[in-house]
């Protein structure tokens, strides 16, 4: 049975704006059925560990959708995400694939993250699939890979564009813009249209643009796992 380890980001604040922010409910509730469904072992870590924080726009209308509303009314799933790894202390080995979700929190502390580039380095170099979505893709981009400086660099990837960052009116107030790093990195970065979806699989490095793009991500993660 193949296992898979999410991570969320730990991060409640929106930098010095006095707002709140932190994962991304669709991107964490849709992949997390997709897999559950699939029969997968599923471990969910943040940085910090513990208690993960929900940006609270991603529980309203009209961004909470039924996955989003069954995985909130799930008290065994609720419970993993009050209790989650730290991921310092996550054995990486023991997983076939991770999965970083996005929300606006990840933007503060899935980049840089050594903790990040240790469990993607592992995972990957085991033949494993790594994958993250929007602002997720940002726990990608500090691996490193043999015989290439940065594991992302030449690499086709997707992750939260600028114009979306633009149009949520964070584009001023986030640390790192995805696109703009991914680029930076040598990647070969592409999105479609803000809102629609978008995957992208190069190997098994495989990434997805925002929230719509969360559940076909995850079932691209299955193909690549065999489990589809």
């Amino acid at each position: 049975m193949s296992k898979i380890i999410f991570v969320v980001t730990s991060n409640n604040r929106l930098g010095n704006t006095g707002r709140s922010t932190g994962l991304w409910l669709e991107e964490l509730a849709s992949p997390y059925f997709v897999f559950r469904s699939a029969g997968l072992t599923i471990d969910i870590a943040s940085p910090s560990g513990g208690a993960a924080p929900i940006d609270e726009l991603s529980l309203s209308s009209p961004w909470l959708s039924e996955e989003g509303n069954r995985f909130i009314n799930d008290r065994a799933v609720t419970a993993q995400l009050q209790n989650t790894l730290r991921l310092d202390d996550v054995d990486a080995n023991a997983y076939d694939s991770v999965f970083f979700v996005g929300g606006l929190g990840a933007a503060w502390d899935f980049f840089p993250s050594e903790a990040a580039r240790s469990v993607t380095e592992t995972i990957f170099n085991n033949s494993g699939i790594v994958s993250g979505v929007c602002h997720g893709v940002l726990g990608l981009t500090n691996a490193r890979a043999a015989g290439r400086e940065n594991l992302l660099k030449g690499a086709a990837v997707t992750a939260v564009s600028n114009e979306e960052e633009r149009m949520l009116g964070v584009a001023e107030i986030v640390p790192v813009l995805p696109e703009d790093l991914l680029k930076s990195l040598g990647s070969k970065y592409s999105c479609a249209a803000p809102l629609d979806r978008h995957v992208v699989v190069d190997g098994r490095i495989m990434t997805g643009q925002n929230p719509a793009s969360a559940a076909p991500l995850a079932r691209a993660v299955l193909v690549g796992l065999g489990c589809s």
